[in-house]
């Protein structure tokens, strides 16, 4: 059988001649594809392709040339700032533009997650995410960029009809026939004991949900989310116990046909039902209806309550009574797909309670919200107790407090349906939501931002208005207090897991 080998190890577990020729070889290309892309020789998206394929691909094979996991990770840990610090103070002319692209800082943060979760015991899981991002991204933006006709958009990104096939395809390829090569590096386990024709289908399967994902990102978080989600497909692909077979296609319908549906009666917008689909996949795979439950029942619930018709106009946030968008479908359901990786990486309940209470937290404060604004009265400042307007974060009322009381002890209760053997934790779920909502309170008030437009306070800038920031930071909006909220919770229910 054949293996790929280079060079004799030395130097403390690293082959020096190899590593320097790789690293060599990025110098090289570039300042070869910068000079290139300022002769106007070669278009600047095609130059930056170029050095992606090199970057990442030395990335891909780099296992091969060190012996010392430890030092490689320390290496790429430092490539991670040096690479940050360039974006930020445009270093590399390749990524000079009117916005940053963070992608090339990225994809080595990716990796540099993959080799402390992986390596060196499961090399596979590190080495065919990256030949992803490396060939099928590449050939996802080329194809785009010289051949496609047919655009679409569901981040801030155009993306291509042609090159989302490509990308697919080309995962395809890489996923279903590299296993197969008789190339040792390349070998995965249990991978023949599907056999050709079965792991053909899983590999379909995984490939259009990663093209989904490249699909919905943008600003180079593509390069970010797309190996680890393939880390995580092939992880639970290659569980000895998994019927992935059947669970990965029965994920993807219902996931989509969540989704769809949620579109079609505007509870999510467009972005937003490609990231609840993608995170519906995440979610299914990890533990099926147990894992996903909760979040059906968060969605469905929220989505109905934000339906109710308000007694007058709130001054609250323009998305509120509008389909939610990418980021809120994050923000809420994000910290939740986090744990159930964990379940499913681990098989630990302290993250199977802790999806629980974070859907909880989220429960909770849209009840208190939804509930607080329609039937609770004029709410106070949790701060600087005083009356707010409705509508305005950082406020709260009794009947609001009580409604999102109602919205933990209900994700409580079907915790308890789904997993029986949480009944002791019930306590913890309730407090764990109702301390969300206080938090969420908290936090809105001292920290949000808030305007003044004209004489109305208001979460955000009122469009046509003239609006005055009149307390919190500017960057501070609701859905990064939700998720700041959800995340210091979540934490601290699994830390009490863990005691």
């Amino acid at each position: 059988m054949a293996s790929i080998t280079f060079f004799t190890p030395n130097l403390r577990g690293m082959k020096v001649e190899a590593v320097a020729l790789m690293l060599l070889a990025i110098a090289s290309t570039l300042v070869l594809s910068n000079w290139l892309a300022q002769k106007k020789w070669l278009p600047l998206p095609i130059a930056r392709k170029v050095l992606h394929i090199v970057g990442v691909g030395a990335c891909t094979v780099a296992l091969e040339f060190f012996t010392n996991v430890r030092l490689l990770q320390v290496l790429v840990a430092g490539f991670v700032i040096l690479l940050l610090c360039a974006v930020h103070f445009n270093w590399i002319g390749l990524n000079r533009g009117p916005r940053k692209s963070w992608g090339i800082a990225l994809f080595p943060l990716a990796y540099f997650i993959l080799l402390l979760a992986f390596a060196p015991l499961q090399p596979w899981l590190i080495v065919y995410p990256m030949a992803i991002l490396t060939l099928a991204d590449a050939a996802a933006a080329v194809s785009g960029e010289v051949w496609a006709r047919h655009f679409f958009h569901i981040s801030a990104d155009r993306k291509s009809w042609l090159g989302s096939t490509c990308f697919a395809a080309v995962s395809f390829l890489i996923l279903g026939f590299l296993p197969f090569c008789g190339i040792s590096a390349l070998q995965m386990p249990v991978v023949a004991e599907y056999g050709l024709v079965p792991w053909l289908g899983i590999s379909a399967c995984m490939a259009l949900v990663l093209a989904a994902a490249e699909a919905s990102c943008s600003k180079g978080w593509d390069n970010f989310i797309v190996p680890l989600l393939a880390a995580w497909l092939l992880h639970m692909a290659l569980l000895p116990a998994a019927n992935v077979l059947l669970q990965l296609p029965v994920g993807i319908i219902l996931s989509v046909a969540v989704a769809w549906l949620a579109h079609g009666r505007k509870w999510l917008s467009t972005d937003g039902a490609v990231v609840a689909a993608l995170l519906g996949v995440v979610v299914w795979l990890a533990g099926g209806w147990l894992m996903a439950a909760p979040l059906v029942a968060f969605f469905v619930l929220g989505s109905l309550l934000g339906k109710l018709p308000a007694k007058a106009a709130l001054a609250t946030d323009e998305k509120h009574q509008k389909p939610r968008d990418w980021q809120q479908v994050l923000c809420n359901g994000g910290v939740a797909g986090l744990c159930a990786v964990g379940w499913g990486l681990t098989g630990g309940e302290q993250y199977l309670l802790a999806v629980y209470a974070s859907m909880a937290v989220c429960l909770a404060d849209t009840c208190a919200s939804e509930v607080g604004m329609r039937y609770g009265g004029r709410p106070m400042d949790i701060l600087r107790i005083k009356p707010l307007p409705v509508g305005v974060s950082g406020g709260i009322s009794w009947i609001g407090s009580l409604g999102g009381l109602l919205g933990a002890a209900v994700m409580a209760l079907l915790a308890f349906g789904m997993a029986p053997y949480l009944s002791h934790s019930l306590g913890v779920l309730v407090l764990a939501g109702v301390a969300g909502m206080l938090l969420d309170s908290l936090l809105g008030s001292a920290y949000q931002a808030q305007y003044n437009a004209a004489g109305q306070p208001s979460d955000v800038p009122q469009k046509n208005l003239p609006a005055v920031l009149q307390k919190g930071r500017a960057w501070v909006t609701n859905d990064l207090v939700n998720l700041l909220s959800n995340i210091v919770v979540t934490a601290g229910v699994v830390y009490f897991a863990l005691r």
